[in-house]
């Protein structure tokens, strides 16, 4: 994996003028790159290791302002996976720092207007994008950034159409290949989702993500028994639980599915599985549950509210007159 940064890293980078805030030793680059591949795997073990590596590279240049905006990446893809505010802030301070050094670094601009998507600030994610798009070059990272603006603003057309531009420039990106995966899932085309969860397993085999969204799409297309076997399969709890009681539900196995679900509940609601275990709630047709989840979830301002809301498997809340009214919510609540 980290080779493959190293090839992925400088193909990227002939794209563009390469600033002089990328210039240092060859010790420090090489550290950079580590931490980014063990970034790229999206766990808690690989965010991890990558923030050791990161910061060994800033010991030995603190001046390197390309790890100070891939520091705050990690720390923002750790926000993502266990939803702490705390990381969210310290993503923030890494990427203003790695500006103060670089304004023209344009993955940190990207990177804030992600933070500001997830906050539900969507006018300051525009300001940020701006910013970045303005700065030219290969903008691969803008164009995914912007996809990420427009699914949470409800433009699923956008989200597809920035994501297809993005991988254009990157065709072996996790990021570009993951987020076509979910165009298409979101969509309602399943089938074709699974050719880019597939591509994203090859190209990081430790992205935890994929396999869960690949049982997903499996089971959209009604191949329940194989979706059962894909979320049996994984090794994040949290998701074997929230896969399985869907599954379980879809063969008809009601005991099985609420002991599932009622386990994900009482072990892993404080921290912060509402949304996902609303998802199940509402596919189960247990509306009056799901919305106390949701209801939750808008409370805290869970970043993966828009997103588990574009998921089919809602579909049973949508003729629910709170349906609407939560959206609506959601989306003119925040700035």
């Amino acid at each position: 994996e980290i080779a493959a940064e190293v090839v992925r890293e400088l193909q990227l980078r002939l794209l563009d003028d390469v600033p002089k805030s990328w210039e240092t030793s060859p010790e420090v680059f090489e550290l950079y790159l580590q931490g980014k591949a063990h970034a790229r795997r999206v766990s808690e073990e690989g965010a991890e290791q990558a923030i050791a590596e990161l910061e060994a590279a800033l010991a030995i240049d603190p001046e390197f302002a390309p790890a100070w905006a891939e520091l705050g990446n990690v720390y923002r893809l750790k926000a993502r996976m266990g939803y702490r505010a705390e990381h969210q802030q310290t993503a923030r301070e890494y990427l203003q720092r790695a500006l103060e050094i670089d304004d023209g670094l344009q993955e940190a601009w990207a990177h804030l207007a992600d933070i500001a998507v997830t906050s539900f600030h969507f006018e300051e994610a525009r300001d940020y994008l701006d910013k970045a798009l303005a700065l030219g070059g290969s903008n691969e990272l803008a164009l995914r950034r912007a996809a990420s603006l427009a699914a949470a603003r409800g433009d699923l057309e956008g989200f597809y159409d920035n994501s297809r531009k993005a991988l254009a420039i990157d065709p072996l990106g996790l990021a570009a290949n993951w987020n076509m995966g979910l165009a298409y899932y979101q969509k309602g085309e399943p089938e074709k989702s699974l050719e880019y969860f597939d591509e994203v397993m090859v190209i990081s085999p430790g992205f935890d993500h994929a396999p869960f969204y690949r049982g997903l799409a499996l089971l959209s297309m009604g191949e329940t028994e194989s979706a059962l076997e894909v979320f049996q399969s994984l090794e994040i709890e949290q998701r074997r639980l929230q896969g399985t009681a869907l599954a379980y539900h879809d063969l008809g196995m009601e005991a099985e599915s609420t002991a599932a679900i009622d386990e994900l509940e009482e072990e892993y609601l404080d921290e912060g599985w509402w949304m996902y275990a609303a998802l199940v709630r509402a596919h189960r047709g247990e509306a009056d549950r799901a919305f106390e989840l949701l209801e939750i979830a808008f409370a805290e301002d869970h970043p993966s509210i828009l997103n588990v809301a574009r998921d089919p498997l809602m579909k049973n809340l949508h003729s629910d007159p709170r349906w609407p009214e939560y959206l609506e919510r959601v989306r003119t609540s925040r700035p």
